[in-house]
């Protein structure tokens, strides 16, 4: 799988806890573990340690793997300082890891919508076959209204970011807004390496605030309208090629899809929806959600 992580700023950690709903959905994520019973534990996509140090403190024995090294590294380097060392971090890919035994839980959060749609059934396959019967696979991310098409994913993409994008304005979070808004970009361009202007990071932190209005009102069709019209100014303000800047031509490899469509990748895995947890405008653009998983009889 791809490495992203290269992408995000030094302090991504600390930009992401002020995502909004990322704590509520944290929270919900901790206490349903804390009520399993469990002694140890697997983290997939562990990234720089964001949610790693949170589940270490559960006291559980802890494996965390991702593909990226130096995040591994960051990883490690954090959850020492905290005096956590519960946790054997692995730079590996999921899909090619193995645990020496089958896990009652394994969870991911933030991650499924880094993973290339090519790369998405070995990593389902992976998780599953690590799972008891009774095991479940705890998956939290952000996952988009339900859209037909890619041209109404990108106008349900737009007004989500808008509304993520909005929020942090709002509370003054100027350099998250800044990272929300390279990633709609990048977003748009499905995941994939996208050179971006600076002109289309400044019409993006000009705009939400118009969209976020309808979206938080629930005026869908205005809503929609606006979004269309940024995915088109966009569009002209692309740039042809690298523009010299990493910042702008390195990309953080954001696809979000619908939970329609994830339900139906991990029915093809062998996995089933237990349980849906929303907090967001979920019907009108998209929400954080956490999905429990269940292993599916075969």
């Amino acid at each position: 799988m791809p490495d992203y992580s290269a992408a995000a700023p030094d302090n991504y950690n600390e930009l992401l806890e002020l995502h909004r709903y990322i704590k509520e959905a944290d929270q919900f994520i901790l206490a349903l573990l804390a009520s399993l019973g469990l002694t140890d534990l697997l983290e997939i996509g562990c990234g720089k340690g964001r949610f790693t140090r949170k589940l270490a403190r559960l006291g559980l024995e802890m494996t965390a793997v991702d593909p990226d090294a130096p995040a591994i590294g960051d990883a490690q380097t954090l959850l020492q300082g905290l005096g956590l060392h519960n946790v054997h971090l692995l730079p590996m890919d999921i899909a090619d890891y193995r645990h020496p035994h089958k896990l009652r839980a394994i969870v991911s959060k933030g991650v499924h919508h880094h993973i290339p749609k090519a790369h998405v059934p070995a990593y389902l396959a992976s998780v599953r076959d690590m799972l008891t019967d009774d095991g479940v696979f705890i998956v939290g991310d952000e996952f988009l209204a339900p859209y037909k098409d890619e041209a109404s994913r990108q106008v349900v993409a737009a007004m989500w970011y808008a509304h993520i994008i909005a929020s942090a304005l709002e509370e003054s979070h100027n350099t998250l807004a800044r990272v929300e808004a390279r990633t709609l970009l990048d977003d748009l361009a499905r995941g994939e390496e996208n050179p971006k202007r600076e002109p289309q990071i400044s019409l993006i932190l000009r705009t939400v605030g118009k969209i976020n209005q309808p979206v938080v009102r629930g005026q869908k069709r205005q809503a929609r309208r606006l979004a269309s019209q940024l995915l088109q100014e966009l569009r002209a303000l692309a740039p042809s090629g690298p523009t010299g800047v990493a910042e702008l031509d390195t990309s953080l490899g954001d696809f979000k899809i619908d939970g329609a469509r994830f339900r139906r990748e991990v029915a093809r895995a062998g996995l089933f929806v237990k349980r849906a947890e929303w907090w967001g405008p979920l019907d009108m653009c998209g929400a954080m959600g956490v999905f429990v998983l269940g292993k599916a009889q075969r």
